[in-house]
């Protein structure tokens, strides 16, 4: 555990039980503290072979100190057999952050731009894996940088 101000625990995890970790996931510290997966590396740490797990308190932090070894439990992820979602990954410079939440444009019939909501995933180097909001038939604006719902675009392959 650091930076008591923060209330943040890194953890490492084996590459196996990284597979069914989830970012916003549920984790119980020590059998009584609470916390969410905030973030998850993208890749595997080459010498020690674990991926680190960041993890934001939500729940009483007083049982714990700065620099604690703790017991973390954790919600796992685990797909339903016969419904495997589609995982849609995207360069990072298509999502747009507002203050109501992430877009990512597609352009209309009309060549209009329509803002999509999304709900992001796991951050891969320059990629995002998008949860929600996207579906695989969609053709993307990879760059968000300055546009606007609505906007009329000129398209060209």
């Amino acid at each position: 555990m650091s930076n008591n101000g923060a209330l943040e625990v890194v953890a490492y995890a084996s590459d196996d039980d990284a597979k069914v970790l989830k970012v916003g996931s549920k984790v119980t510290m020590n059998d009584s503290v609470s916390g969410v997966i905030t973030r998850i590396a993208s890749a595997l740490d080459p010498k020690t072979k674990k991926i680190e797990v960041r993890i934001g308190i939500s729940g009483d932090a007083s049982t714990l100190i700065n620099g604690q070894t703790v017991r973390i439990a954790a919600a796992r992820s685990v797909a339903t057999p016969g419904k495997k979602a589609a995982v849609l990954q995207i360069p990072l410079s298509a999502l747009k952050i507002t203050p109501t939440g992430s877009v990512v444009f597609t352009v209309g019939a009309s060549s209009t731009l329509i803002a999509h909501q999304v709900k992001e995933g796991t951050l891969l180097g320059d990629q995002i894996i998008i949860e929600q909001g996207l579906t695989p038939d969609m053709i993307i604006v990879i760059d968000a940088r300055g546009l606007k719902d609505g906007s009329t675009v000129t398209v060209t392959k």
